[in-house]
């Protein structure tokens, strides 16, 4: 494991159990850009850190996976959370991209990672063409 994806269990285990669910209610809600597919509740409703992490990766890039980790610790109000989640990301601040808002996705064409996971779940040659719009589900 990275130090990215070690700062984002990190930050994943800081959570209490009610700060925990909270994140992964949010993060089943959470309408990605870019093509990426939404996160169902059935992969998400018994997932500890470790567990959320691993889904995070499966249905974005690593990159975009960070942002929207980040974008959900605004959302239930885990400022300090989010800031190391964007210094893992390599951001400064809480990264925003102009016309951004806190707790949103950057604009379209300023998404860090392209849409479609290529080798998570062994597709790939005979899965859809990196970069097509469809995330790993699509």
């Amino acid at each position: 494991m990275d130090r990215r994806c070690a700062d984002l269990e990190s930050s994943l285990k800081q959570l209490g159990k009610a700060e925990l669910k909270e994140f992964k209610v949010k993060l089943n809600k959470y309408k990605p850009q870019g093509g990426f597919q939404p996160v169902l509740w059935s992969e998400l409703e018994s997932a500890d850190a470790l567990d959320i992490v691993r889904v995070l990766r499966g249905h974005f890039l690593e990159p975009y996976a960070l942002q929207v980790a980040a974008n959900i610790m605004a959302l239930i109000n885990k400022k300090e959370l989010e800031s190391t989640l964007w210094q893992a990301h390599g951001k400064t601040g809480r990264g925003l991209v102009q016309g951004q808002q806190r707790g949103s996705d950057p604009p379209p064409g300023q998404l860090a990672g392209r849409p479609g996971n290529m080798g998570v779940l062994g597709r790939g040659a005979d899965g859809p063409e990196q970069g097509q719009g469809k995330g790993l589900r699509g």
